[in-house]
């Protein structure tokens, strides 16, 4: 006899187990190995991001994984590692092969006490079409390692959660589009931040908190580049989860409002300041349909000559549901305005569509075909573009 699954409440649609077809993975002890592989086919109507004289290619992409997880009552460690290896058809200079991997833990040190920490590693290419690329003769290499510390402390109503954090991005030098050589070693630099959260539980599911963060951004090739800066912000989490699950009303998330500043060390550099925002909620709206809703603003180092950075403002919303108990679909939209500081016209605005679907063979196999839509309205001249992208896959799980 069937019977009907417990939905739980902060988990949507995709990410909801499904226990006749999900991956049994493989046990360890008490270690949950996941291993998983995509096989990717992909035909790109505009692969260099241009206005005119758009290129179409088709691109393979073989892209395994790994996740490693514990079970244990209390603590946790979670390992994954991922790679993706990507060849066009025509255009060899695209070809990329990037990979990463992550370590996460959590030490529960008694029921009101959580410490938590990190550390990712990154190897990846900078997109094209990106508010800041530059017209290279094939893609730009991005290395990034972060490392994150922190912990939570309950007392009663009152939550207090301090965070630090230590990000390093390196770009690789690259061939011009013409030939030459461009360095990026002054692209190159380290962020050091921390933040704190102070919150107040008023009603059940409603946490309203003061949070202040400040960070220090450093160049070891261009010193001029370094800044400083902070942010203070009033919001409130929300979790509705008390209601029937699947009924109207019941989401989780949070969304803030505040003030944010970077000052730079060189005065010829303009000072980004202004409105900080941000928002990140799970809605699901019955059994079937889950809605996702994201704002963030964020300051980006820029590497123009007289141009401080960016101010990337995002508005995202993304719709899932489950059409049978094996067949998944998912809309997903997004627009970002990229407001470069340090005068001009060199502001972007960016929209993305897309959409997909997923069919889920056995715990095995599952099947997919997506369809992506990139535009770029740009105020510098020959610099706007659309491109169209679908792709059909093939995923293996154990």
């Amino acid at each position: 006899m069937l019977q009907a699954q417990e939905i739980e409440p902060d988990v949507s649609v995709l990410e909801r187990p499904r226990p006749e077809v999900d991956p049994l993975n493989i046990r360890v002890g008490s270690l949950i190995v996941a291993p998983r592989i995509d096989f990717r086919a992909t035909y790109n109507d505009n692969i260099f991001a241009t206005e005119s004289d758009k290129e179409g290619d088709f691109i393979r992409t073989i892209a395994p994984s790994v996740s490693v997880s514990t079970d244990w009552a209390r603590h946790g460690l979670s390992f994954s590692a991922q790679a993706a290896d990507s060849q066009y058809a025509e255009n060899e200079s695209e070809d990329t092969t990037s990979y990463g991997a992550d370590l996460e833990g959590v030490l529960d040190v008694t029921n009101e006490s959580r410490l938590f920490g990190g550390i990712a590693y990154e190897h990846r290419f900078e997109e094209r079409g990106a508010p800041d690329e530059q017209d290279t003769a094939e893609p730009t290499e991005i290395t990034a390692l972060a490392l994150s510390v922190g912990g939570i402390q309950q007392f009663s109503r009152f939550a207090v959660r301090v965070n630090g954090a230590v990000d390093s991005i390196d770009y690789g030098n690259v061939r011009a589009a013409d030939g030459s050589f461009i360095n990026n070693d002054e692209r190159d630099y380290t962020s050091y931040g921390v933040a704190t959260r102070v919150g107040y539980r008023v009603l059940p599911g409603v946490q309203p908190f003061l949070e202040v963060g400040y960070n220090m951004r450093r160049h070891d090739d261009a010193p001029s580049r370094d800044s400083d800066g902070y942010r203070a912000r009033v919001g409130t989490t929300l979790d509705f989860t008390g209601v029937t699950p699947g009924s109207p009303g019941n989401f989780t998330g949070e969304v803030f409002l505040g003030f944010f500043r970077q000052r730079y060390d060189d005065p010829d550099l303009r000072d980004p300041s202004g409105l900080d925002l941000g928002a990140a909620v799970l809605w699901n709206v019955t059994g079937l349909t889950s809605i996702r809703l994201l704002a963030e603003r964020a300051v980006a180092e820029s590497r123009r000559e007289d141009i401080s950075s960016f101010v990337q403002t995002t508005y995202g919303a993304s719709v899932e549901h489950e059409l049978l108990r094996n067949v998944l679909l998912e809309g997903v939209v997004a627009f970002s305005t990229n407001e470069f500081q340090g005068g001009g016209d060199l502001d972007q605005n960016d929209l993305s569509l897309g959409l997909q679907g997923l069919y889920l063979v056995n715990r095995n196999l599952t099947l997919g075909l997506a369809y992506q839509y990139r535009q770029s309205a740009a105020e510098q001249e020959n610099e706007d573009f659309a491109a169209n992208a679908i792709t059909a896959f093939l995923r293996l799980q154990f």
